[in-house]
């Protein structure tokens, strides 16, 4: 999101537009919505899918890789799960990353 005014003034200004838009008093949350908006919604994005791969990987498929083990199935069936561990791993560091990467990013457009 490129500027060409610091946000400290774009903040100022969205939230004098929306004091001044009908009767409705200014709203900090929606002011802050206009200015940070997308950049939430994809940080929340990377949230769900750094959770979503965490519990898959370690919960349901370390879950299942025991049950195998105890049983006797095919090793193809193994295979499978070891695989889906391995993606769900994958997965769920490559969110994780980009979470802490974008949570950083947006800390120091606050910041400055």
């Amino acid at each position: 999101m490129a500027l060409c005014h610091s946000d400290g003034i774009v903040f100022a200004h969205l939230l004098n537009i929306h004091s001044l838009l009908g009767n409705r008093p200014a709203k900090l949350i929606r002011a802050l919505y206009n200015l940070y908006g997308a950049r939430y919604i994809l940080i929340g994005v990377w949230k769900l899918i750094w959770a979503a791969c965490t519990w898959a990987g370690a919960y349901y498929f370390l879950r299942v890789s025991i049950e195998f083990l105890e049983q006797n199935l095919p090793a193809k069936t193994g295979h499978l799960y070891a695989m889906g561990l391995l993606l769900t791993s994958f997965g769920s560091s490559i969110a994780i990353h980009q979470l802490y990467g974008q949570c950083t990013a947006l800390g120091i457009q606050v910041f400055v």
